[in-house]
């Protein structure tokens, strides 16, 4: 519940999960023989391992022990014992996310005193943290089978409106996509383990249709920093008469177009093993400061381009940072995690929580943030013990 409240929240969180985790360990030793045993977890320690190592070709000076010791295996390892109370935890994820919404949305709503305006300064000084974990969430609440009793149906409807509305009022753009895109991933995936490929391809391309009306919808009617970008995109698109400027790119897309571009002449120089942990954040400053003109872009924003760490897309960051064996790590990951959750989950919510981290993972560094890969490590528990069981849960 403490995970999207702030990076502070997350670590009171772990730090907590962590003691309990060991308290239990003599009882619960056991039954890691078949997470390691699992595929999904084979694959998240070997990107662990595989991000822990790129520290040795790294030219940053700032690596820390995340670095080194990245937390989510940690958190894995953790959450295990926890895997045969799956409900439970996505009743907690659901109900911290709903609750925190509720909160933003009233904050967003009244006046603005100064005692407020302090308050509102703490709650979102961690946005895209927030936004990530109310995706997730509301991909999680949305997931079939659904419970039989009304009331019952009736709060998961309540609460999946009010983290949309909340994700709508802190006014971040790809956590209301990924959102619904996990939500109708959820909503249209057969549910039950007898899940065929041959049921894929209609039901992805009413997905298709669904997120593409409900994220335009959303972001129509969403905060107004979310309506001036589709009054921003509608005016730019129908003005244009010939190929899109640097800076009107750069602007369109905050800024991941021309990082795209940094992170690929990154991974061309360094195919096979990348630039090393915080590679990005080196190989941008370099390049600017003997090239100011690489972006194309103003000499503000390319000011402003230069000071980011990362390209804000998880699969860049790593082919940048880890190059070919890192970006193959990952979608071999979560492809896996995709395959064992379509294939034995007898619920739609793994599917649905993992279609919006994909989502999200397009636009943000989440492979090189905490909170984002926590969440992950909870799908790759999950979808670890789908794998040991070896066939459909019931």
């Amino acid at each position: 519940m403490l995970l999207g409240v702030s990076r502070g929240a997350e670590g009171v969180a772990f730090g907590l999960l962590m003691a309990v985790a060991v308290i239990r360990l003599p009882v619960t030793w056991r039954i890691y023989a078949r997470l390691v045993d699992a595929t999904p977890f084979l694959l998240l320690l070997c990107f662990a391992l595989w991000q822990s190592l790129s520290v040795l070709w790294s030219q940053a000076k700032g690596v820390g022990i995340n670095d080194v010791l990245p937390r989510y295996v940690l958190a894995c390892l953790a959450i295990w014992p926890l895997m045969g109370r799956w409900r439970t935890l996505m009743l907690a994820l659901a109900a911290g996310a709903a609750g925190y919404a509720g909160f933003v949305m009233v904050l967003s709503a009244s006046t603005a005193t100064p005692a407020q305006q302090e308050l509102m300064a703490r709650v979102f000084s961690d946005v895209p943290t927030a936004g990530i974990t109310m995706a997730i969430a509301l991909a999680a609440m949305t997931g079939r089978p659904w419970p039989r009793g009304m009331w019952a149906r009736g709060t998961i409807v309540l609460g999946a409106g009010a983290v949309l509305c909340g994700i709508g009022s802190l006014g971040q753009r790809m956590p209301m996509i990924a959102g619904i895109s996990g939500a109708m991933a959820g909503l249209l995936a057969p549910a039950g383990g007898n899940r065929t490929l041959r049921s894929l391809a209609w039901r992805l391309a009413l997905a298709l249709a669904a997120v593409a009306m409900l994220g335009s919808l959303a972001l129509a009617l969403g905060n107004a920093r979310n309506r001036a970008w589709v009054s921003t995109l509608y005016s730019t698109v129908t003005a244009v008469e010939g190929p899109l400027k640097q800076d009107e790119a750069a602007q369109l897309s905050s800024d991941r177009a021309p990082l795209a571009r940094m992170a690929i002449a990154i991974w061309r120089d360094h195919p096979l093993f990348g630039a090393g942990a915080q590679g990005f954040a080196v190989e941008n400053k370099r390049r600017i400061a003997a090239d100011p003109e690489f972006y194309g872009c103003s000499p503000e924003r390319t000011a402003g381009l230069a000071k980011l760490n990362s390209a804000h897309n998880a699969y860049l960051d790593e082919a940048a940072a880890r190059g070919i064996v890192g970006i193959s790590l990952l979608a071999a990951l979560v492809a896996t995690c995709a395959w064992w959750a379509w294939k034995a989950d007898p619920s739609t919510a793994t599917l649905g929580m993992l279609a919006a981290w994909f989502g999200l993972s397009l636009t943000t560094p989440a492979s090189l943030r905490t909170i984002p890969m926590m969440l992950l490590a909870i799908i790759v528990a999950r979808t670890s013990m789908l794998a040991g069981c070896r066939r459909p849960l019931g």
